[in-house]
């Protein structure tokens, strides 16, 4: 082993394990990075006609701004804590004050800031949107989104939905515990185990 990779070990063995998440992010993009595919250019041309082969595809008058809407409202219109519905909203405040105590580890996929911020903009201007959102990422770890994890998710045929694919993905490089969600149908074929909020309280108040 070579003294630079000697003194890496030296400093991970000295990060607290709540901060080996970080850690595992970044040896993971290192690693993809250095075993990167060189670019070809012919499978790129080829990939190129594919994409073309669509044109023309969507009428004229499609508005893409209202099909994003309707689709996001569709995915994260329950939204509990912050809409206060009940009776859901209890159990998204106590397990988001429990992440935010260091009592459990919460996880946000990356692509759901995005899609938060957009999705709030008729309730929220754009200076608290943005105020909100810096804060759920001091609450919850974000777990990052690259080229990996959206290849798997887009070979995943098991998940009709494309989204709770990379929600699963997420989970899986992050080593989850748990999915924690309203809707576990949507997650019946998950590698890491689903469960519903009032579910995951009640499994924390027995340890």
């Amino acid at each position: 082993m070579t003294q630079m990779k000697e003194r890496a070990v030296e400093l991970i063995e000295r990060i607290p394990d709540e901060k080996m998440f970080y850690v595992i992010n970044i040896l993971q993009n290192l690693e993809e990075m250095s075993s990167n595919r060189p670019a070809d250019k012919k499978q790129a041309m080829e990939a190129l006609q594919n994409v073309l082969k669509f044109s023309g595809r969507l009428p004229e008058d499609f508005d893409a701004d209202k099909e994003l809407q309707e689709a996001r409202e569709e995915k994260y219109g329950n939204i509990d804590a912050l809409a206060n519905r009940e009776p859901y909203a209890d159990d998204a405040k106590r397990i988001m004050e429990k992440c935010a105590a260091r009592e459990i580890t919460g996880i946000l996929a990356a692509h759901s800031i995005p899609n938060l911020f957009y999705i709030l903009r008729k309730n929220f201007s754009q200076e608290e949107r943005r105020f909100l959102l810096k804060n759920l990422c001091e609450i919850f770890q974000i777990s990052d989104l690259n080229e990996k994890k959206i290849v798997a998710a887009l070979e995943n045929n098991v998940f009709s939905d494309f989204e709770d694919g990379l929600q699963e993905e997420c989970a899986v490089e992050s080593m989850a515990d748990y999915i924690v969600t309203r809707n576990p149908a949507d997650f019946k074929h998950s590698r890491v185990k689903v469960i519903l909020p009032d579910e995951l309280l009640r499994e924390l108040e027995k340890n």
